[in-house]
């Protein structure tokens, strides 16, 4: 026999109650989707209903309705059997206890594989490159730390190109592509800065800028050279390096204090994530058709697109829109550290509102990832808002502050409990569009008192 992994399709025999069939089955469909197919095929009488039946093994328990022939181990040639899941054949009893103990342990799913196996060296090369960083901040001579660091980068970054040229291996490119514009920045900001590690606005400018340059020659190599590179990574490395060279020049070329530079940024790609979408759609050439407002504009955009093209667009659009909305939440997640960093009602409110208004526009995102980072991003306002506050508050007040949290924790411990087949009522969408577009008419008059706009008001009155 021969693994059902190593096809699209398994071939198997299935045996029920009236009669066998072999059969070739996807090997990406799950048990719960094969049934129906199964009973029609050795069930003559009329089904009551698919549900009722279960898909086994001999001398084994029935299979996991979500589970599918590649993550069960389904090999070609392989026989199961069709029975009631009322009425499941009997396992098989053990004479030998160290057999009957092996056969419980590998049913498991928590056994070591090849997957987690590269999983584990992976991490532990991401730790490596951490460590290296380490060092070169911890060096004595920042001329040779930065020189190590330019010259890392480099190598990573022609690491990356041949990996995934070469071996295809999108894990490994991204690693290294990822620790190469990491480096890059690194190399700016020492070049800069110097060692020991200092965080000073020339060098975080230099160090954004070779980032994100670093990250775009990769985009650039993808394109031209390398298609396997992976370009969610190195489009959230490019944006976070705009992030960070943005901030950097309004802060020396503008001027703006540390509060005034973060709610600018997060204002600004709070607008990003706003337009994500259609400028995602607009990158990888999808657009929709015109509303027809003639009869002859009835015959225009009528022609079927090939479903291989609309499938790889839309592929396309959808890395687009995760490289915005996870850079974005980076910039968030750093700007909200310096949003409260003299506190006063003004940072507070502004903390609060940004912070509402990024984990309201993360329902807008249906993609795992995308929603994932923007809630993170939301949440480390929201830690950040209330730890400061705590800080100020007196023991009583402190007391009630805790009350409070938990709470709030009961409330998502609810949340998680909620039956996964009960839908929200409309009203909860409604109410959150109502309360987004309140917040961000709300931050308005507060961007202009934290930008000094009232002040200056004021001063032209005398």
């Amino acid at each position: 026999m021969t693994s059902a992994t190593s096809a699209q399709l398994c071939r198997i025999t299935v045996s029920g109650p009236s009669g066998r069939a072999d059969l070739a089955v996807p090997v990406s469909t799950t048990v719960a989707a094969l049934l129906p197919t199964l009973v029609r095929h050795v069930v003559r009488e009329e089904p009551d209903e698919y549900g009722s039946w279960a898909l086994q093994r001999l001398g084994e328990a029935p299979m996991d309705p979500d589970g599918t022939p590649e993550t069960l181990d389904w090999l070609d040639g392989e026989q199961f059997h069709v029975v009631r899941a009322e009425d499941p054949l009997p396992e098989l009893d053990f004479d030998d206890i160290a057999d009957g103990m092996a056969t419980a342990v590998n049913r498991q799913g928590n056994r070591w594989n090849e997957t987690v196996n590269r999983r584990l060296f992976l991490g532990l090369t991401v730790l490596v490159f951490g460590a290296i960083g380490a060092v070169l901040f911890e060096g004595s001579s920042a001329t040779i730390s930065s020189v190590s660091a330019a010259s890392l980068a480099a190598v990573l970054f022609t690491t990356a190109v041949l990996v995934a040229r070469i071996l295809r291996d999108r894990g490994i490119a991204a690693i290294s592509g990822l620790a190469g514009c990491v480096f890059a920045g690194l190399a700016g900001l020492i070049g800069v800065e110097g060692v020991p590690f200092v965080l000073g606005p020339v060098g975080v400018l230099i160090g954004g800028i070779a980032m994100a340059g670093t990250a775009s020659l990769l985009l650039v190599a993808q394109r031209i050279l390398a298609p396997e590179l992976p370009i969610v990574p190195f489009g959230v490395a490019a944006v976070a390096g705009l992030g960070a060279v943005m901030a950097m020049w309004l802060h020396l070329g503008v001027g703006l204090t540390p509060h005034q530079n973060a709610t600018i940024v997060l204002t600004t790609f709070l607008m990003v994530t706003l337009f994500a979408p259609k400028l995602a759609t607009r990158a990888a050439r999808l657009r929709g058709p015109q509303l027809p407002r003639t009869a002859d504009e009835l015959q225009i955009d009528v022609e079927p697109e090939p479903a291989a093209l609309v499938v790889e667009q839309t592929g396309h659009a959808d890395r687009y829109l995760s490289v915005l909305a996870i850079g974005a939440s980076l910039v968030f997640a750093v700007a909200f550290r310096f949003l409260i960093v003299e506190p006063g009602w003004v940072e507070y409110t502004v903390t609060g509102l940004l912070t509402a208004l990024v984990l309201l526009r993360s329902r807008e995102f249906l993609n795992i990832g995308q929603r994932i980072a923007l809630v993170l991003a939301g949440t480390t306002g929201a830690v950040s808002f209330v730890l400061s506050m705590l800080a100020w508050f007196t023991p009583v007040w402190r007391g009630v502050g805790l009350v409070l949290l938990l709470g709030v924790a009961l409330l998502l411990v609810l949340a998680a409990l909620r039956p996964s087949h009960r839908r929200l009522l409309p009203i909860w969408a409604h109410l959150a569009n109502v309360l987004e577009t309140c917040a961000a008419v709300a931050l308005v008059p507060f961007l202009l008192q934290v930008l000094g706009i009232f002040a200056w008001a004021r001063g032209l009155a005398g």
